[in-house]
């Protein structure tokens, strides 16, 4: 044999050597293939319930980075959930404790329609950590609600069921098993702060001994720890970066010890219509927004920290409308243009005064946070005791 020929098959035999490589190479990596698929069809497959209504649904997450498309078969057992579905789900694993059977709540009077339906003043039996009866406020649902709607109701549910302060409604309970949907919410008196601040200036113009009132609403100094109540109240909201936007007497309650609290029933524009115009489409409480928030129909914290300057002077005034001698239109003019600020309520303490109007600076940005508020009004406060 010469030497060409031995170096042809000796060539040969490398190729040769080679291709069987290969061949076993592709057959391994197509073995793994299979075996992959074979697992993830299993973990789809033992991963996967039915719902009530038959619809399946996976509990993992599909890895995106796998080397084999399986687009046809995620689309197939993909779920589909609508935004209400996924809202439910959410609210019935926040409040399970939190529901309450509806036989043992009686509604007795109609507080007026909020933005979901109406609003009721009820009893309520056995309330969780509660004997007996309790007087609540009863927020529902239309029953033929848009999906919105629903949808906004769910959102509002879980909102008000994350507040924990003793200066802000919070949930007591909620129906939302059976149709129409409500939430029960703590009542407190009889009536808003506004109410029992007009009864009191009432029965003191009127010269009759105010012992009627469970609560003292003429002194300064109960005033201010009004004041400094809401006050902690919204640097609490404020802390959760959640913007009231409708901060008034009108949307605080009192209760039986005194203590106010942020309470917005959202049954405003039905109740008091004197104290809303159109703004920007949607009713507005025009008397209690700063300048930027009628220019702009933008809210934030700095524009409630201005309605709890004209909440201040509610207070003082005995619940009089603010602006009471203006028009909607003048008082745009008076706020937006000419920088006009409310007047100081006789008898008030020019101290309170000054801190209403370092509500009301100009620059959103150089008005007092809440906190600063509160450390002001807690030393009137006990200057006044």
């Amino acid at each position: 044999m010469n030497t060409t020929e031995l170096e042809e098959r000796t060539i040969i035999i490398i190729a040769a050597s080679c291709g069987g490589g290969g061949m076993l190479l592709v057959t391994l990596c197509v073995l793994m293939i299979c075996c992959l698929c074979y697992q993830y069809r299993k973990r789809i497959a033992s991963s996967t319930n039915f719902s009530n209504d038959g619809k399946r649904i996976s509990t993992i997450a599909v890895e995106e980075s796998l080397v084999f498309n399986v687009t046809e078969q995620l689309t197939q057992v993909k779920p589909t959930y609508t935004e209400t579905e996924i809202a439910t789900q959410r609210r019935e694993t926040m409040l399970g404790s939190r529901q309450h059977p509806r036989g043992d709540l009686v509604l007795e009077e109609k507080l007026g329609d909020g933005e979901y339906g109406p609003v009721y003043r009820a009893q309520s039996y056995n309330l969780p950590g509660k004997k007996g009866s309790r007087v609540v406020t009863v927020k529902m649902l239309l029953e033929d609600a848009s999906e919105a709607h629903r949808i906004a109701f769910e959102k509002d549910i879980a909102l008000l069921n994350s507040f924990n302060h003793v200066n802000v409604m919070g949930v007591l309970a909620v129906c939302t098993g059976e149709s129409p949907q409500c939430i029960l919410l703590d009542a407190g008196l009889p009536g808003s702060l506004l109410t029992h601040l007009r009864e009191a200036k009432r029965l003191a113009r009127q010269k009759i001994p105010a012992k009627q009132l469970l609560v003292d609403m003429t002194s300064p100094a109960s005033l201010l720890h009004m004041a400094d109540d809401v006050c902690l109240g919204m640097a609490y909201l404020s802390s959760q970066a959640f913007v009231v936007k409708d901060l008034a007497a009108r949307n605080c309650i009192v209760g039986a010890d005194g203590r106010v609290k942020v309470a917005d029933f959202g049954v405003g524009p039905s109740v008091f219509p004197e104290a809303y115009c159109t703004l920007h489409g949607r009713p507005s409480p025009l008397r209690w927004m700063a300048a930027e928030s009628i220019e702009s129909g933008q809210y934030s914290t700095a524009s409630d920290i201005w309605a709890f300057g004209v909440f201040i002077w509610e207070l003082f005034t005995g619940g009089d409308l603010p602006y009471t001698e203006m028009s909607d239109d003048e008082v745009v003019r008076y706020v937006t243009k000419e920088c006009g600020k409310l007047q100081m309520p006789e008898n008030c303490p020019s101290d309170v005064y000054t801190i209403m109007l370092s509500c009301w600076e100009n620059e959103a940005k150089s008005r007092q946070l809440f906190l600063t508020l509160h450390e002001h009004l807690f030393e009137l406060a006990g200057e006044q005791n």
